[in-house]
């Protein structure tokens, strides 16, 4: 619905274009276009001048250098070519010569006539005549846009009556309102937009700092031939739908600053400026560049799914880019995004930020379930796509996600830490534990050694049960594996503990078919003992492969072969010089296993 402010505009832009054409008529060139009026096209000022020349077929452009002598102008004038000659005369201002064969040669013409100073003055009054009366249009139309009120005028503004035809919006109603014989009524029309677009046409004024470009809307027979305002999406609707095409590129902001070539040089915008000049692709490479002038959001595009058509609807998506690399040598992006930090008086820099905000009831996924509805994921990292989607063939992606460096000759551009999750931003489960990395069975952490690829080392689970899984955690006591119950609920099963002054340490070596695996002492010192030892009165018992108890040790003594371990014993009583049972008591003690008392 048009308001009193259109209405303004409209008669300011008619105004400006009586404007327009007094300048033109005075400024434009020879061989510019006619200017366009309302009643048709006129010359200007230079042409009605060639146009009353005596020889029509030797017109001569008033831009013409007129020539202090007729030597200057013949040296400065190719074979067969008009030139001007200041003249002596009082009455005229130059006369014409012609190069002719070298030779300079009067051709008796002179300029101007007072018939044509005439004509151009009478021209010229014409031009700003209909400048005049183009204003007192507009005035006289303004008269009847009255300001906005909440009251129904009872005259115009400036006290005169009111006339049919004149407006006003009424601000308690939100509604314009136009008056007729029967007084004021509302006004529904749109009027006012095509009169204003009737009236701009296809006209330019690049003075203004603007140019109307064609636009060409679908299904019309030719450019400005406009079909009827839809509210229609689609063009296969019955309610239709306008469609309107831009070929050109689109330059917004402090973009429209850019010269356009594909090497502007050092007519750079300041993003061409940027990274020592190699973000000049944003401007050079672009359909529709997109620079901010007051530093805050340079594009910003939003959807709402509640506004789909029922019947044609499909995903809700904001932004969607495609990228179809297919010529050789070239390089893709689907989305590309940048963030400098330039000193350290700013704040927070990211290169992107992606936010999801679930205000519904948690629905959880895992790697088995990664599609269950109601679900809430900030970022969706799909291979195939589409093109998987149609049944054409695709081959493995050669990574998910990559986290480079820049440049080997700048050592400092890399990260300070990879991935880094906040202590606040997993929820954490029923065990109290947050799971920030979930990962499925045989999927795995590796390592490389080199760009061969040779493989480091990795981190898996193979299990194929729950049952008797192992959890591992790095705690205050050093690193322990706990056995879980079925509940969930965990038991420490190992525990290796850390020592800040540590020099002597375990080895557990394998050993091949037909060896021994080995527990060894190994560190700093030359003679290192390996120590195991029991809880409270508890010891250590070795068994053999079937089994069986063969020695146990614990704060009672030793035990052999089964037997409930005791003290050492100590064996008295006489030998009667039995050398054979002497030997015996004395190796038993040297072994520590008796102490021999006898005599």
């Amino acid at each position: 619905m048009a308001d009193q402010t259109q209405r303004l505009e409209i008669a300011t832009v008619k105004a400006e274009v009586g404007s327009n054409i007094l300048y033109l008529f005075s400024n434009a060139a020879e061989n510019a276009q006619p200017i366009v009026t309302e009643s048709g096209e006129i010359r200007n000022l230079k042409q009605v001048i060639a146009a009353i020349q005596e020889d029509g077929a030797e017109k001569i452009s008033v831009a013409t250098t007129i020539y202090q002598t007729a030597a200057a102008g013949l040296a400065a004038t190719a074979d067969g070519g008009i030139y001007l000659v200041q003249s002596g005369d009082a009455d005229k201002i130059y006369t014409v010569w012609r190069n002719q064969a070298g030779a300079a040669v009067n051709t008796g013409k002179t300029a101007m006539s007072s018939q044509a100073i005439q004509d151009a003055l009478a021209a010229s009054n014409d031009a700003a005549q209909a400048a005049e009366d183009a204003a007192d249009v507009a005035t006289n139309r303004t008269a009847g846009l009255l300001q906005p009120s909440a009251l129904a005028p009872a005259a115009r503004d400036n006290g005169l009556p009111l006339q049919v035809g004149d407006r006003y919006f009424n601000t308690a109603s939100q509604a314009e309102y136009i008056y007729s014989a029967n007084g004021w009524a509302a006004n529904d029309s749109i009027e006012a937009l095509e009169e204003l677009k009737d009236g701009l046409g296809d006209k330019a004024d690049t003075s203004k700092g603007i140019a109307l470009v064609s636009l060409y809307q679908f299904g019309a027979a030719a450019p400005g031939q406009e079909r009827p305002i839809k509210k229609g999406f689609w063009t296969d609707t019955p309610s239709g739908a306008n469609l309107w095409r831009f070929r050109d590129r689109i330059l917004v902001g402090a973009a429209a600053q850019a010269n356009g070539a594909d090497d502007p040089g050092s007519d750079k915008t300041w993003v061409g400026y940027t990274s020592g000049g190699l973000m000049t692709y944003f401007e050079t490479r672009s359909t529709a560049a997109i620079f901010s002038d007051n530093g805050v959001i340079a594009g910003a595009f939003a959807s709402r799914s509640s506004d789909q058509d029922v019947v044609k609807g499909g995903p809700c998506i904001a932004v969607a880019g495609l990228a179809y690399n297919n010529r050789a040598n070239k390089t893709a992006w689907g989305g590309y995004f940048t963030a400098v930090k330039d000193n350290d008086t700013v704040m927070y820099t990211h290169g992107a930020e992606v936010d999801i905000a679930n205000r519904g009831s948690v629905v959880d996924i895992n790697p088995y379930n990664m599609t269950v509805p109601g679900q809430t994921v900030a970022a969706w990292l799909r291979t195939g796509g589409e093109t998987a989607e149609s049944g054409q063939a695709v081959n493995p992606a050669s990574a998910c996600m990559g986290v480079v460096g820049s440049v080997s000759s700048n050592p400092n551009a890399v990260f300070r830490k990879g991935i880094v999750f906040a202590a606040n931003a997993i929820q954490v489960d029923a065990t109290g534990k947050a799971p920030a990395i979930v990962l499925a069975r045989n999927q795995k952490i590796e390592w490389v050694l080199d760009g061969s690829g040779s493989k480091a080392g990795e981190l898996r689970s193979d299990a194929t049960s729950s049952t008797n899984r192992l959890n591992a955690s790095f705690n205050n006591n050093g690193f322990s594996l706990f056995s879980v119950s079925s509940g969930g609920s965990e038991v420490e099963s190992f525990r290796f503990i850390g020592s800040p002054t540590a020099a002597n340490f375990l080895e557990f070596r394998p050993a091949n078919s037909g060896g021994r695996p080995t527990i060894t002492v190994q560190g700093n010192d030359a003679n290192i003992d390996a120590a195991i030892a029991g809880k409270g009165s508890g010891g250590v018992r070795l068994r053999d492969g079937a089994g069986s108890e063969r020695i146990q040790v614990n704060t009672n003594g030793v035990g052999f072969f089964g037997s409930v371990p005791i003290s050492k014993p100590t064996v008295s009583g006489s030998k009667s010089g039995n050398v054979a049972l002497d030997n015996l008591l004395k190796a038993l003690a040297d072994y520590g296993l008796i102490s021999n008392s006898t005599s």
